[in-house]
């Protein structure tokens, strides 16, 4: 018990400083979409008391993703020290909770020209690693209020999909598959219910689709390719910069074509054209957030 209590200790500690601190607003799109983890412990706690089953519960993780500030959703879980918990997507509108994804999720994405939202389920949650692959598609309607399964995937050995992301330059979401000698990368066609195999390695694109990145799990280093060739611009396996691991926001303007890379103790501004480190920006102290404003990092 002693050691329990100790551990939960040390889990609210670093929720409370990295999962769920500061916002950091990223734009990703023409308007469409603005990542934000701005919901601070005390707050999500009151949220998530309209939950009868996570009433006393820990928080695992919380990503909150709106829609024209309108729509919201944030995954997370019912904490067991030794059972499989349930993950579970809270979707909000103007704040206010209006519906409740139950099962063991594995990730989502929103559909901004419907405020719609696609999800990944699983039947057992992991922790650590590359997680339990996905087994159902599933879809939220935001007008009809409701959720259902769309896809089921049988075969584990061509289909080890683990996490998924919605393209605004083709309106068209994608889904990583974890494998090393199979297609990386599928788009889900949602008219017809089909998984589409592509020649892409990566799911994060940029807003105009000239560029995209893959963070994928196990093999750890971010890279950056050209989305029409394939052609690898840049990745952190270079000498110093190892422990950049994290793809955070594009900067596509008419003056430059940039992505932001985070890591352990700090982010590299790197230019998309040639792979070159345009600026780095080191952790002022530990805790600190980055937001990303006006193509710069400032901590918070």
């Amino acid at each position: 018990m002693k050691y329990k209590f100790i551990f939960c200790l040390i889990l609210w500690f670093f929720s409370s400083k990295i999962l769920i601190a500061n916002p950091l607003k990223v734009q990703v799109g023409k308007n469409l979409v603005t990542i934000e983890i701005n919901i601070k412990p005390n707050d999500m706690d009151q949220k998530i008391k309209t939950l009868q089953e996570i009433k006393n519960s820990n928080l695992h993780s919380i990503r909150n993703i709106k829609i024209n500030n309108e729509y919201s959703a944030g995954m997370y879980t019912n904490r067991e020290l030794h059972n499989q918990p349930d993950r579970n997507i809270a979707v909000f509108k103007n704040d206010t909770l209006i519906f409740v994804i139950k099962g063991k999720s594995v990730a989502y994405c929103w559909i901004p020209e419907k405020n719609d939202l696609l999800y990944l389920v699983t039947d057992t949650v992991v922790e650590l690693g590359v997680g339990a692959p996905a087994k159902q598609i599933g879809i939220f309607r935001s007008e009809t209020m409701t959720g259902e399964i769309i896809y089921e995937i049988s075969d584990f050995n061509e289909f080890y999909l683990v996490d998924i992301q919605y393209a605004a330059f083709d309106q068209n979401t994608y889904l990583y598959n974890f494998t090393r000698d199979k297609t990386k990368v599928f788009l889900f066609d949602l008219e017809n219910k089909m998984l589409i195999p592509t020649n892409y390695k990566g799911i994060y694109f940029s807003p105009d689709g000239e560029y995209y990145i893959d963070n994928s799990f196990i093999e750890n280093p971010v890279t950056l390719y050209k989305t029409k060739t394939n052609e690898e611009i840049w990745n952190s396996r270079m000498p110093g910069i190892a422990h950049l691991h994290n793809f955070l926001a594009w900067r596509i303007t008419e003056n430059e074509n940039c992505v932001f890379v985070s890591g352990i103790y700090g982010v590299a501004k790197i230019n998309c054209e040639n792979g070159n480190i345009v600026k780095y920006y080191e952790m002022p102290e530990v805790g600190k957030i980055p937001y990303v404003e006006k193509g710069s990092i400032v901590w918070k």
